[in-house]
Protein backbone atom coordinates (compact mmCIF):
# COMPACT_ATOMS: atom_id res chain seq x y z
CA UNK A 1 0.00 0.00 0.00
CA UNK A 2 1.54 3.58 -0.74
CA UNK A 3 2.20 5.67 2.38
CA UNK A 4 -0.38 8.48 3.55
CA UNK A 5 1.55 11.68 3.13
CA UNK A 6 1.01 15.44 4.17
CA UNK A 7 -1.42 16.99 1.99
CA UNK A 8 0.93 20.02 1.59
CA UNK A 9 3.62 17.57 -0.23
CA UNK A 10 2.78 15.86 -3.79
CA UNK A 11 0.80 13.28 -3.77
CA UNK A 12 -1.47 10.91 -6.49
CA UNK A 13 -4.50 10.69 -4.53
CA UNK A 14 -6.63 12.07 -2.03
CA UNK A 15 -9.42 9.94 -0.18
CA UNK A 16 -12.17 12.39 0.12
CA UNK A 17 -15.04 9.05 1.61
CA UNK A 18 -15.07 6.17 2.84
CA UNK A 19 -18.25 4.61 2.72
CA UNK A 20 -20.01 0.83 4.08
CA UNK A 21 -21.46 -1.55 1.47
CA UNK A 22 -24.77 -2.58 1.66
CA UNK A 23 -26.32 -5.86 3.09
CA UNK A 24 -27.02 -6.97 -1.04
CA UNK A 25 -23.59 -7.44 -1.68
CA UNK A 26 -23.01 -10.66 0.04
CA UNK A 27 -19.79 -11.80 -1.68
CA UNK A 28 -16.51 -10.35 -2.23
CA UNK A 29 -16.69 -8.18 -5.04
CA UNK A 30 -13.75 -9.18 -7.15
CA UNK A 31 -15.49 -12.32 -7.55
CA UNK A 32 -18.58 -12.24 -7.75
CA UNK A 33 -20.10 -10.33 -10.91
CA UNK A 34 -23.51 -9.15 -9.02
CA UNK A 35 -21.80 -8.37 -6.43
CA UNK A 36 -18.96 -6.50 -8.24
CA UNK A 37 -22.20 -4.66 -10.02
CA UNK A 38 -24.23 -3.95 -7.04
CA UNK A 39 -21.09 -2.27 -5.48
CA UNK A 40 -20.07 -0.23 -8.73
CA UNK A 41 -23.96 1.59 -8.48
CA UNK A 42 -23.69 1.86 -4.43
CA UNK A 43 -20.08 3.25 -4.89
CA UNK A 44 -21.38 5.80 -8.05
CA UNK A 45 -24.22 7.20 -6.11
CA UNK A 46 -22.01 7.37 -2.58
CA UNK A 47 -19.27 9.03 -4.40
CA UNK A 48 -20.57 11.10 -7.43
CA UNK A 49 -21.47 13.66 -5.74
CA UNK A 50 -19.07 13.90 -3.22
CA UNK A 51 -16.40 14.24 -5.38
CA UNK A 52 -17.49 17.49 -6.92
CA UNK A 53 -18.43 18.81 -3.52
CA UNK A 54 -14.82 18.08 -2.27
CA UNK A 55 -13.50 20.11 -5.23
CA UNK A 56 -16.18 22.36 -4.72
CA UNK A 57 -17.45 22.28 -7.97
CA UNK A 58 -20.57 21.55 -9.58
CA UNK A 59 -21.31 19.32 -12.80
CA UNK A 60 -21.14 21.64 -15.53
CA UNK A 61 -17.53 23.09 -14.35
CA UNK A 62 -16.27 19.07 -14.96
CA UNK A 63 -15.11 20.38 -18.40
CA UNK A 64 -13.50 23.45 -17.75
CA UNK A 65 -11.08 22.25 -14.52
CA UNK A 66 -7.41 23.11 -15.25
CA UNK A 67 -5.05 20.36 -15.98
CA UNK A 68 -3.96 20.65 -11.86
CA UNK A 69 -6.98 19.59 -10.62
CA UNK A 70 -8.43 17.05 -9.79
CA UNK A 71 -10.35 15.38 -12.04
CA UNK A 72 -11.58 12.02 -11.67
CA UNK A 73 -12.04 9.00 -8.35
CA UNK A 74 -11.02 6.27 -7.86
CA UNK A 75 -12.74 3.20 -5.39
CA UNK A 76 -10.73 0.40 -3.34
CA UNK A 77 -12.34 -2.19 -1.31
CA UNK A 78 -10.76 -4.68 0.75
CA UNK A 79 -8.93 -7.47 0.12
CA UNK A 80 -10.88 -11.26 -0.22
CA UNK A 81 -9.54 -12.11 3.13
CA UNK A 82 -10.32 -8.98 4.65
CA UNK A 83 -13.70 -9.45 3.47
CA UNK A 84 -13.96 -13.04 4.61
CA UNK A 85 -12.96 -11.86 8.15
CA UNK A 86 -15.98 -9.54 8.08
CA UNK A 87 -14.48 -5.76 6.56
CA UNK A 88 -16.88 -4.44 4.83
CA UNK A 89 -15.71 -0.58 3.70
CA UNK A 90 -14.77 1.08 0.19
CA UNK A 91 -13.04 4.01 -0.06
CA UNK A 92 -13.00 6.56 -2.71
CA UNK A 93 -10.31 8.32 -4.04
CA UNK A 94 -9.59 11.84 -5.99
CA UNK A 95 -7.26 11.68 -8.21
CA UNK A 96 -4.66 13.33 -10.94
CA UNK A 97 -5.22 12.11 -14.41
CA UNK A 98 -3.49 10.09 -15.68
CA UNK A 99 -2.07 9.07 -11.82
CA UNK A 100 -0.13 6.10 -13.46
CA UNK A 101 1.74 8.12 -15.70
CA UNK A 102 3.44 9.78 -12.76
CA UNK A 103 1.48 12.82 -12.01
CA UNK A 104 1.31 14.42 -8.61
CA UNK A 105 -0.95 16.81 -6.82
CA UNK A 106 1.42 19.34 -5.06
CA UNK A 107 -1.32 20.85 -2.91
CA UNK A 108 -4.51 19.47 -1.14
CA UNK A 109 -7.60 19.69 -3.99
CA UNK A 110 -9.35 21.43 -1.35
CA UNK A 111 -7.54 24.68 -1.23
CA UNK A 112 -10.10 27.29 -1.35
CA UNK A 113 -12.71 24.86 -2.41
CA UNK A 114 -15.89 24.68 -0.39
CA UNK A 115 -16.00 21.33 1.63
CA UNK A 116 -17.96 20.19 4.31
CA UNK A 117 -16.53 19.17 7.58
CA UNK A 118 -17.65 15.68 6.83
CA UNK A 119 -15.30 15.86 3.78
CA UNK A 120 -12.99 17.92 5.48
CA UNK A 121 -12.63 15.04 8.05
CA UNK A 122 -12.57 12.18 5.74
CA UNK A 123 -9.41 13.44 3.50
CA UNK A 124 -6.23 11.39 3.25
CA UNK A 125 -3.64 12.22 1.08
CA UNK A 126 -1.36 9.03 0.11
CA UNK A 127 2.03 9.61 -2.07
Amino acid sequence: PRPTVSCAEPHGTETFYVGTMTTTIDAWPGNDDRSGALLERQVNNECGDRHLEYLGLDVTAMPNLPPDRLQSFAFFVPTEKDYDGGARWFRCDAMVDPVGAGATITRSCTSGARTSSASARRTRCLA
